[in-house]
């Protein structure tokens, strides 16, 4: 019988597409991040399957901006691509262009 963490894995190797290995080392990794264990040499700098997947557990991404929290983008940002400063660029890059036209 397979015990609580050997279902957990491979319920999250299958849900993810994950390998085995990768899913192993993702769990060990979350749960040293989680009780402050700091990551050996090995697990560090390793290219095999379980240090990519145990990086990945332990080294968490949070985005600063939730989805909630991000700003509302003007109709004039929303038309060119939602960068800040696209549409005063591009207009100064439009006078620039009819200035040389004459």
């Amino acid at each position: 019988m397979k015990t609580y963490t050997e279902r957990k894995s491979s319920v999250i190797a299958e849900n993810n597409g994950w390998s085995a290995d990768f899913t192993e080392g993702y769990l060990k990794g979350e749960y040293s991040r989680r009780s402050s264990v700091k990551l050996s040499s090995y697990a560090m700098v390793g290219l095999d399957e379980y240090c990519r997947g145990l990086r990945a557990g332990y080294f968490e991404r949070k985005s600063p901006l939730t989805a909630r929290a991000q700003p509302q983008l003007s109709k004039e940002q929303a038309a060119h691509g939602g960068r800040a400063g696209a549409a005063a660029a591009s207009s100064s890059t439009t006078r620039f262009k009819q200035g040389l036209a004459y």
